[in-house]
């Protein structure tokens, strides 16, 4: 893993690069990845990118807005392990990937 640091580290970053790593952890919950730890794993990650984006600046406050407000539905499916369903969580999972410019 330490191998791949710098490649990432020299790599450009645009502002559509959310919604393809986004894209890349929706195709994961397809195929049925994410079971309650993982789901909550995932938000973490999703969350995260948001996050690292927003302060690097390549989001606008729009941009930034509609994904927070679709972070947080994804972590409202994640709250409670008692109530979580991967169809819910995957649902929501593809709305933050499709509000990512």
């Amino acid at each position: 893993m330490a191998g791949l640091l710098p490649a990432v580290a020299s790599r450009e970053f645009g502002v559509e690069t959310p919604g393809t790593i986004l894209g890349s952890i929706v195709a994961d919950a397809d195929r049925g990845e994410f079971r309650d730890l993982g789901a909550e794993q995932a938000a973490m990650a999703a969350q995260s990118l948001v996050v690292a984006f927003e302060n690097a600046g390549l989001l606008d406050e729009a941009a930034t807005e509609r994904l927070r407000a679709r972070s947080d539905a994804l972590f409202a499916t994640v709250e409670n392990d008692e109530k979580y369903t991967m169809g819910r969580f995957v649902e929501a999972l593809k709305a933050l990937r499709a509000a990512a410019p």
